[in-house]
């Protein structure tokens, strides 16, 4: 029987996941600021974001990352699924990223199309 020794046991609490959670989900909402502020560094922000769809039924949530493609006017288009930890909520991760419709590109820059990458996290409320 492996020894207890130097372990210390700490009886779970419920008051003591909440300010977990909470820490967890403004990381979370932090790191979202962040890959916004990125695009936005690079020139190219965001001009329409598209409200997250709402988990429901059975489904835990998940992460998925998806790749894209920016026109120079703005719109999304060959949104890949690049890797899905969501299941079911993959496709909806899709439809969302291709509702994006980012800033034109200034006229002062090639007026080609742009690739780009994105994590969407969904989580149960």
């Amino acid at each position: 029987m492996p020894s207890a020794a130097g372990l210390l046991f700490v009886p779970f609490s419920p008051e003591c996941k909440q300010p977990r959670k909470r820490e967890r989900k403004r990381e979370r909402e932090r790191e979202r600021e962040r890959e916004r502020e990125s695009l936005v560094s690079r020139g190219r922000g965001i001009l329409h974001e598209p409200k997250l769809p709402e988990v429901v039924g059975k489904v835990q949530g998940g992460v998925v990352r998806l790749s894209f493609v920016v026109k120079p006017n703005g719109t999304v288009y060959q949104v890949r699924i690049v890797e899905n930890r969501a299941g079911e909520l993959g496709p909806k991760a899709r439809i969302f990223v291709s509702q994006i419709i980012f800033n034109k590109l200034a006229s002062n820059l090639p007026q080609r199309d742009q690739s780009g990458e994105i994590t969407v996290r969904f989580e149960r409320q």
